[in-house]
């Protein structure tokens, strides 16, 4: 819904009555529950403009704090086994699988936008309407990620509507043909991640 569809919406009666202290209307999600969001990312609060900070950075990266976790400690799981190994070929075959395992690490920023990152930018971009909107509550924030997820695998992707969300990702990832694109390489990229850490 774009600003003139809200504006009209908001004469007819249609939209939900703003709470004291949210920003405009921006969705109701697949459970009807509203969310509240900005206009453009300049206008959060900080508490939100931190957590933004810290999102781009991982999506820089290519790498969710989640996803680096794994790797790294796949890494230091195989050095630890080959300083315990005797046996030359073993030993050998644990660094190999450490040695891959950092080239993925490195090979990581070229890559897709990390699927949690996408989810967590799309939440802390909007206000549920029994959120404060000038606080981060990191539960709540779990909470929208999983309810997104689990709308998105429904195929609703309502959640994209955010304009503050669409302008720090870009039209092109926001849209339902660009989540579908999306999707297709999460899968990918999270299967040769899986692959990776059964080496």
């Amino acid at each position: 819904m774009n600003a003139l569809q809200r504006i009209i919406a908001s004469w007819c009666g249609l939209l939900p009555r703003r709470p004291q202290g949210h920003p405009p209307h921006v969705f109701t999600d697949h459970l009807g529950t509203h969310y509240y969001g900005w206009s453009d990312f300049a206008n959060l609060p900080p508490a939100r403009a931190n957590e933004v900070d810290d999102i781009m950075l991982q999506i820089d990266a290519g790498l969710s704090h989640a996803t680096l976790g794994q790797l790294s400690g796949a890494i230091s799981d195989a050095i630890s086994k080959a300083m315990e190994l005797r046996e030359a070929k073993a030993k050998t075959n644990a660094l190999a699988k450490a040695n891959a395992l950092a080239l993925e690490l490195k090979a990581r920023p070229s890559r897709i936008i990390p699927r949690e990152c996408y989810y967590a930018l799309a939440a802390v971009c909007c206000v549920r309407a029994d959120e404060d909107p000038y606080a981060f509550d990191p539960s709540i924030q779990a909470e929208k990620m999983q309810t997104f997820r689990e709308a998105a695998e429904a195929g609703h992707t309502f959640f994209t509507q955010s304009e503050a969300f669409a302008k720090l990702l870009g039209v092109t990832h926001c849209s339902a043909e660009g989540f579908s694109r999306l999707s297709i390489a999460w899968s990918a990229q999270e299967a040769r991640t899986a692959a990776m850490l059964r080496l």
